[in-house]
């Protein structure tokens, strides 16, 4: 694990390399909404049962619609969530 925050780091610190404490919540965010091999999820997704929301998504305007949605996406990932923990 500690090569792939070393790979991580390398990409965002400064050629001096005096910044890099500055970007670890940005690290750890990284690697931990990154699907894995292994189980095929994120770190975040096996602990809490959803995807982390991406920055991006978080802009986005929500309509009446989208909170339709996303109840009945609550209660399939809820259902998954129960399904992995099995």
């Amino acid at each position: 694990m500690s090569g792939i925050l070393n790979q991580y780091l390398c990409n965002y610190i400064a050629n001096d390399h005096k910044d890099w404490a500055n970007h670890l919540n940005l690290v750890e965010f990284c690697y931990n909404s990154t699907k894995h091999s292994t189980t095929t999820m994120s770190p975040f997704e096996l602990a809490l049962g959803v995807e982390a929301k991406q920055p991006m998504v978080l802009t986005i305007p929500k309509t009446r619609s989208t909170y339709h949605e996303g109840g009945k996406e609550a209660k399939k990932m809820a259902k998954e969530h129960e399904k992995k923990k099995a």
